[in-house]
């Protein structure tokens, strides 16, 4: 689901494609972690911990400059070209 919206990003924004290429890949590092098995998380389910807070971190400048933009009427917060 990600992956195939992220492409369709492509014609919103930079924030929003930069948030769901970090969630795909979030999930994929996460699901990858998850089959490595073995006792104990691995260093791809820790990697995509690390992915997600970053996808976190963008997710929340993309609102926030969605939120301040609207408000103000002009661009405070850029979030890339359409």
């Amino acid at each position: 689901f990600t992956a195939y919206m992220a492409v369709a990003a492509l014609r919103v924004s930079v924030a929003v494609l930069a948030v769901l290429v970090l969630l795909t890949l979030t999930f994929v590092l996460l699901a990858a972690g998850e089959f490595q098995g073995g006792a104990g998380p691995s260093a791809l389910t820790k990697v995509g911990g690390w992915f997600g807070v970053a996808t976190g971190l963008v997710a929340w400048y993309a609102s926030a400059a969605a939120v301040v933009n609207a408000t103000h009427r002009r661009t405070v917060l850029p979030t890339g070209p359409r």
